[in-house]
């Protein structure tokens, strides 16, 4: 997982974050134990993300966004889609980029990623959450740093872009895709 955050001094959000793991791990053990139900990994981060907006005076409204990028090998052809959510309105938008030549797979991916970031910046928000499929996309995000020199790029461009909001995280989905 990917987190970027704002860091203020002693008791900035740096404590809020620790904080709310900690708490959403509580959360997750007592519904593991007293309810008898598993819960993804990615409901926990949510109620992290959560909790932290919480904390924060309810300030700043979380964003969450699911991306995926579709590629086939034959034409080199990608499709890129994300659907993109206001927890607190409810609302929900669906977007997507059909037709873009593209190397990999994994390019695919990580420009959906691009994409979808690119739109929410657009969008005025500051709290936002993404949840991808790819699991190599993600630990090239934690590596700010990929073999391959176009995702590399990629990487590059959504870690500079990055530095415009208040709360970013990057996370493995655990079930689902854009979709959704």
């Amino acid at each position: 997982m990917l987190l970027i955050s704002e860091q203020g001094g002693r008791g900035g959000l740096g404590m809020i974050h620790s904080i709310a793991i900690l708490w959403a791990i509580w959360w997750q053990c007592n519904i593991k134990v007293f309810k008898h139900k598993q819960l993804a990994i990615d409901q926990t981060l949510y109620l992290v993300t959560e909790l932290i907006l919480q904390w924060n005076n309810g300030s700043a409204t979380l964003f969450t966004c699911v991306v995926d990028g579709a590629w086939k090998q034959s034409t080199e052809v990608a499709g890129l889609a994300w659907v993109s959510a206001w927890m607190k309105l409810k609302c929900r938008c669906r977007n997507k980029v059909l037709s873009i030549w593209l190397s990999s797979p994994l390019l695919a991916e990580a420009r959906a990623l691009l994409e979808a970031i690119k739109w929410v910046v657009k969008m005025k928000i500051c709290c936002l959450s993404i949840f991808t499929d790819c699991k190599i996309l993600v630990d090239s995000f934690e590596q700010q740093s990929d073999p391959d020199w176009e995702v590399a790029l990629v990487v590059q461009d959504v870690l500079a872009i990055s530095k415009q909001f208040q709360f970013l995280s990057v996370t493995k989905q655990v079930s689902g895709g854009a979709s959704a």
